[in-house]
Order: structure tokens, then C-alpha cells, then sequence
């Protein structure tokens, strides 16, 4: 892939960005913080690098619903600063300039046969990085959903294609791995939970299915939640301490999640203006813990309050079935 043409700094200078940071975080080598801002503003940078792709790889999922004549739900982000650091943790051999989901997009539909007719023949114009088919192969926490990688202007987008249910036990994973501070998703976290959170996966597969999930599986979800809450309490308690690109508008999310709620939100026509404000947003709050910064991009809220309905006290409730009740 040849270097991104706009991009301030070198395609070496944003590899040794990466390495900054993962390095400060590992805590392994005292890094100066003169070295540090300045990684995180390469950072910055090349995040921002990836909006105007994003988006119209969003635009390309929308045309696609509306060709297939679908309702669905669709939403682009920007992934956050310390995400983006802590994969370069769990990864070591991974880049910065590799990362293949600094931006990222989905769409949520209803139920899986609406997924294959959304699916079936669809070929980008831009080039096919990779495909990974998560509902055929789920990953080992449980996750399914469909992702492909895609080139747009020299740079990787990510497209996540869900269920409804696929989507319900992401929203809630995400949540609760929010509550006690772990990627649960990416299998980090204490065991017990991840054990549980896989359980519960298999019940939300027989739901896209349309079968109905045998007693078995009922009783091994019961009998582990009872360790995971245990697990997630001690956890929680070592760490306490048809739409055109014009129309699509950027909407920068502040959540609490010690008080689960949205602190504030602001909203932007300029997707420029919402990176240089996402990156002042994510400083202000840099040590504190509790509050996550996140930029999405969609047509309305409302839409967002679907996507995204962690972000959003009231929709989370109706996100989370008995299965992903708190722990």
C-alpha cells in the first residue's frame, strides 16, 4: 500500500508513533513526555486521516440497504485513542500503519436472512483486503458478526455486517467489560466472565437461527453466571481507582460510565472540525478513567441511540435481555 498522500508525517515517523505509545503503556521503557505528546499527535493525525474514507464506506453499506430495498441501522466511528493503544499492546508485532480498524463501520439488521439478501452478490469497487466470517468461525469470546476489510483512498476501513442479536451481545459485552475496566470482547478479562459471556453467544446464535436453544445450554448458562459475578466483583474491586456524505453528521459522545450516563455530546456538519475536537476532548479526560470519549458518525441521534445504545442509558436497558443482566 503506498503512502497516504495528505498524511503530515511519514509512513516511518507514525510506525515509531505506534511504538511510543505501546512501549509508555507496557511501562517496560521510560518514554519523555515531550516524545509522548508528540506520538500522540502523530496519532492524531492519522486517525484523522481516516474520516473522509470512512465515510464513504458508510455511504457504500446505506446505498447497498437501499438497493436491497432493507431496513437497517448504520453508524461509523473512529477508534478511540487508548483503544488503539491497547491493541498495540495485546498485538506487539502489529503497526500503527497496519491497524486495519482505525475506522470502522456497521450496519445492524434484523435478523439473518435479511444478512444474506444484504450480502448476496455484493462486490465493492474498491479492493478487498480481507474478509472474516466471525458467524461461521466465531471468535473465541463469543463474538459473531461478518467484517471486511476494504482500501479506500490508500487507506483500511473496516465494515461490520450484525443481526440484531449479534449486535445485542456486543452492545451489552461492551458494557459490561466498561463496568469493570476489560476488553471482554477481545478476550481480555477474567476468565469466569468470558467463559459466561461465550455461553450466552450461543444462545443469541439459536435466536438468529430460529430455533430454540436446548435446556443444556440453559442450565450452563445459569451455572456460570453465578462465578462470573463473583469474578467481575473481585475484578472491580482490584482495580477500583439513500443518503448523500453531506448529510452525514459527526456526534462526539462523553460518557460516564461510573454514573452510566452521557456527561454531553456535541454535534458537527465538518468532519475535520470533529477529529481536531475529538483529539482536545480525549486529552482533557486523558487520566480519567471512568469517562470514554467517542466520535460516531451517522445521520441523527436517534439513529446512534440504536447503534450504539451503550452510550445511552435508556436504550441499554432494552439492549440487555435476562442473559446480560449486570453482573
Amino acid at each position: 500500500m503506498t503512502w497516504v498522500e495528505g498524511m503530515t508525517y511519514s509512513r516511518n515517523q507514525t510506525k515509531q508513533a505506534g511504538k511510543l505509545l505501546r512501549r509508555h503503556e507496557l511501562a517496560n521503557d521510560e518514554v519523555p513526555d515531550d516524545q509522548r505528546i508528540w506520538a500522540l499527535g502523530v496519532l492524531n493525525a492519522w486517525r484523522q486521516q481516516h474520516g473522509y474514507p470512512l465515510t464513504k464506506a458508510t455511504m457504500a453499506l446505506r446505498k447497498r440497504l437501499q438497493t436491497k430495498s432493507l431496513e437497517g441501522d448504520a453508524a461509523q466511528r473512529l477508534k478511540r485513542r487508548g483503544t488503539i493503544i491497547g491493541k498495540l499492546v495485546r498485538h506487539p508485532r502489529m503497526q500503527l500503519t497496519t491497524m486495519q480498524d482505525v475506522a470502522g463501520c456497521r450496519i445492524v439488521l434484523e435478523e439473518a436472512e435479511a444478512v444474506h439478501i444484504f450480502m448476496d452478490g455484493w462486490r465493492v469497487r474498491e479492493r478487498l483486503v480481507s474478509v472474516d466470517d466471525y458467524v461461521s468461525q466465531p471468535q473465541p469470546s463469543g463474538y459473531r458478526a461478518l467484517h471486511w476489510v476494504v482500501e479506500y483512498d490508500g487507506l483500511l476501513v473496516e465494515m461490520q455486517i450484525r443481526t440484531a442479536a449479534q449486535h445485542k451481545w456486543a452492545v451489552g459485552v461492551e458494557q459490561i467489560g466498561a463496568s469493570i475496566g476489560c476488553d471482554l470482547k477481545s478476550g481480555v478479562g477474567p476468565e469466569p466472565v468470558l467463559e459466561w459471556l461465550a455461553a450466552v453467544a450461543e444462545v443469541f446464535a439459536y435466536v438468529d437461527a430460529g430455533r430454540r436453544h436446548p435446556s443444556s445450554l440453559e442450565l450452563r448458562v445459569m451455572k456460570l453466571r453465578a462465578p462470573a459475578a463473583s469474578a467481575a466483583r473481585e475484578h472491580r474491586r482490584r482495580t477500583a481507582g439513500g443518503m448523500t456524505l453531506s448529510r452525514l453528521r459527526h456526534f462526539l459522545l462523553v460518557f460516564d460510565h461510573r454514573e452510566g450516563s452521557m456527561l454531553w455530546h456535541e454535534e458537527f456538519d465538518s468532519l475535520n472540525r470533529a477529529v481536531t475536537r475529538y483529539g482536545e476532548v480525549e486529552q482533557q479526560y486523558d487520566t480519567t478513567d471512568h469517562v470514554e470519549v467517542v466520535l460516531i458518525g451517522s445521520d441523527s441521534l436517534d439513529t446512534i441511540s440504536r447503534t450504539h445504545p451503550n452510550y445511552f442509558g435508556g436504550a441499554v436497558s432494552t439492549a440487555r435481555n435476562e442473559y446480560l443482566a449486570d453482573l
